[in-house]
């Protein structure tokens, strides 16, 4: 099957992604391929779901604000919570990271975020000193245009408009690795001209994006493509602000 763009992946990254092409090439037929019998079943099913606009490359910061701004549109429908984003640091890390943070906050748009010192952190933590907890941060960023949504209502949100504009979702169907046409090894090809699903299907695509998660590897290896995505755990920390509290470690209710 002979296709202009081909998508790897129906989580976030790869619906979102063949929406934009589309939106992009509204004559070119794009289509997704997702091996779980829904959109949304994999990588972005499983996550915090966390937007934050705190980064010190400047790309990453364009990316994420620009998508902040579209999740705001949608907001209502997504789940969206703005809770906030506070980044510690310890004295000696501090000493470090200040001089990156200053260039956040004149990078950031107004009210976006918040550097504090300890009596700031003091102060929207009330946290207090009692001698047997560690001591507080020495420093603070607060991060105001970051919180948390629905992964699967954004995942849906994308599918639905990516197939309103004529795309195409195929669920169902796990992507086999590309493979060679000929005899030469995977690793000294640059291209890749055969590319089946599990339904047995060849796929010819202009161009092919590979948005599998923590499979991606798994679907790159075999073809001599060291993706360099590899799955990771990470813990989500939540903390009422404005109760009080006595030191650091028993104040925070983690979620």
């Amino acid at each position: 099957m002979v296709v202009d763009y081909l998508v790897i992946g129906g989580g976030v990254v790869g619906l979102s992604t063949a929406f934009h092409l589309k939106r992009g090439e509204p004559g070119a037929r794009v289509v997704l391929l997702e091996q779980a019998t829904r959109v949304c079943a994999g990588n972005s099913a499983r996550s915090a779901a966390l937007y934050r606009d705190l980064f010190s490359s400047a790309t990453s910061r364009v990316l994420a604000s620009s998508s902040i701004g579209y999740y705001q549109t949608i907001g209502s429908s997504i789940g969206m919570r703005p809770s906030g984003y506070l980044w510690t640091f310890s004295e000696e890390a501090w000493r470090s990271s200040a001089a990156v943070a200053g260039e956040l906050a004149a990078a950031s748009p107004p009210g976006g975020m918040e550097i504090l010192d300890r009596r700031g952190i003091a102060g929207i933590l009330a946290l207090r000193e009692d001698g047997e907890e560690p001591a507080s941060p020495a420093a603070a960023i607060l991060g105001r245009r970051c919180g948390s949504l629905s992964a699967v209502a954004l995942a849906d949100h994308y599918a639905q408009a990516f197939t309103a504009r004529g795309g195409e979702i195929l669920t169902g169907r796990e992507a086999l690795p590309p493979r060679c046409a000929d005899s030469e090894p995977a690793w000294a090809r640059r291209e890749f001209t055969d590319m089946r699903d599990s339904a047995g299907v060849q796929w010819e695509a202009g161009v092919m994006v590979a948005a599998a998660g923590c499979w991606l590897q798994d679907f790159l290896g075999p073809a001599g493509i060291a993706s360099a995505v590899y799955p990771k755990k990470r813990q989500l920390f939540a903390i009422r602000l404005g109760r009080s509290c006595v030191g650091c470690r028993k104040s925070y209710s983690t979620a």
